[in-house]
């Protein structure tokens, strides 16, 4: 192996490439309503005044308040956040990428997440997009894992658990995929996975609901979020014209995320079409993007989508992974 070529080298290259191209452009201001709702919680947290608002995020709060301990500037601590994570992102995604197919493919998966508009975007904002994104590419390679491997069930449960206390929707979203995962492995493996999956979410979650004023309280407060979010986008509220306005938004996101990438994407496709019954590895690839993506994706067509970052969360796996066969190499 050329000393160039080996991982930690580029993955330094990487994260100081992501930090080069991201810190000059950062917001200087606090970004949108929800970014104000963020640096308001830094100071006091209140669910019931939107400080921040519903799910909660408490540990996106929790660790935005470390930081503004060190820093005193609400906004800049959270960019720390965003920065970091979305240069850890793109090394993720590159070693993702190297551990299944090779350095070559790593580096392309990596300069995809470097470049991504979307992402790049998210990385300079005071929001949770970018953490998410970070999040949901390591968990996509742990259920990666789990799935053909049968392997790292615990991990994958513990990164899901704690992923879900900086964004709570990656609970919502991931967990059926896992627990699916959970079912090929033995039943000591599956109990000690649920086991620690349940001491991460419990972790931050019984401080929030004490917080909250119990689960009742807790339960109303986000209900109320929910509801105004469904009444606004839902189809089962706005009928075909929230659907399509829903789909509208998700197509020009994932123009934003993928950018001149759709049009490899778009030759994959084709190719993986024409040679079906050929292509049982890229068949299974599909299959298991396809697990990992359309809960969430359902969700936001049918329910409502507004900030492109969720796209940039959830898709995150169709930019760092293509997966083998069961069994395969």
């Amino acid at each position: 192996m050329n000393r160039y070529d080996k991982p930690s080298i580029i993955s330094a290259c990487f994260w100081l490439a992501a930090l080069g191209l991201r810190i000059p452009f950062v917001s200087r201001y606090l970004y949108s309503w929800d970014s104000v709702n963020f640096a308001l919680a830094l100071e006091r947290y209140s669910l019931r005044e939107h400080q921040p608002h519903p799910p909660g995020y408490p540990l996106y709060v929790g660790l935005g308040r470390l930081l503004n301990a060190l820093l005193d500037d609400a906004n800049l601590s959270m960019l720390v956040i965003s920065i970091m994570a979305g240069a850890a992102a793109v090394v993720i995604v590159y070693l993702v990428g190297r551990s299944l197919f090779g350095n070559a493919a790593g580096v392309i998966a990596g300069l995809l997440a470097l470049f991504s508009p979307l992402a790049w975007y998210y990385s300079e904002v005071a929001l949770t997009y970018e953490i998410g994104f970070m999040f949901v590419v390591a968990i996509t390679w742990l259920l990666h894992r789990l799935y053909f491997e049968r392997r790292h069930a615990v991990a994958a449960a513990v990164a899901i658990g704690l992923a879900a206390g900086f964004r709570q929707d990656v609970l919502m979203f991931l967990m059926p995929v896992w627990f699916i995962g959970t079912l090929r492995t033995g039943r000591r493996e599956m109990l000690a996975s649920w086991l620690a999956l349940a001491a991460a979410v419990a972790a931050w979650l019984l401080p929030l609901l004490e917080i909250s004023g119990g689960f009742k309280a807790y339960r109303g407060i986000s209900s109320m979020q929910f509801g105004a979010g469904v009444s606004s986008f839902s189809v089962f509220e706005g009928g075909l014209s929230a659907l399509a306005a829903n789909v509208r938004w998700m197509a020009r996101a994932a123009l934003e995320l993928l950018g001149p990438a759709l049009l490899a994407l778009a030759y994959l496709a084709a190719r993986l079409a024409l040679r079906w019954r050929d292509m049982e590895r890229e068949r299974w690839a599909l299959i298991f993007l396809l697990f990992m993506i359309m809960p969430a994706l359902l969700f936001f067509a049918l329910y409502l989508f507004d900030p492109a970052g969720y796209l940039l969360i959830y898709s995150a796996s169709e930019t760092s992974v293509d997966l083998p066969t069961p069994g395969g190499p």
